[in-house]
């Protein structure tokens, strides 16, 4: 994920392993396991929305979900592992 810039002459990204990151969708509800400060920072730009009610599209691996809204964003229960549970719902999407 690229960064915002510093300087004219920086570029910035932030990157994770990729074993770092899973995803499982069952039953229209799509959970994503990843570092605390990924989240943080697809909050922080906006990337995930804050509004619960707000819908946006996600592809895993290159194919398309579908629509979806953040329903949770939770700690693993007894894990101390700097990763958390981001939990979205699938959502109906309405087209213009």
């Amino acid at each position: 994920m690229r960064e915002r810039e510093y300087s004219e002459s920086t570029i910035s990204y932030l990157k994770y392993p990729e074993h770092r990151i899973t995803a499982e969708i069952r039953e229209g509800v799509l959970n994503v396991k990843l570092p605390v400060m990924l989240a943080l920072e697809l909050y922080r730009s906006g990337v995930l929305p804050q509004d619960e009610e707000e819908r946006f599209s996600v592809d895993l691996d290159g194919e398309r979900e579908g629509f979806f809204q953040v329903s949770a964003l939770r700690y693993p229960l007894g894990s101390d592992s700097g990763e958390i549970i981001l939990t979205l719902k699938g959502a109906d999407h309405v087209t213009d």
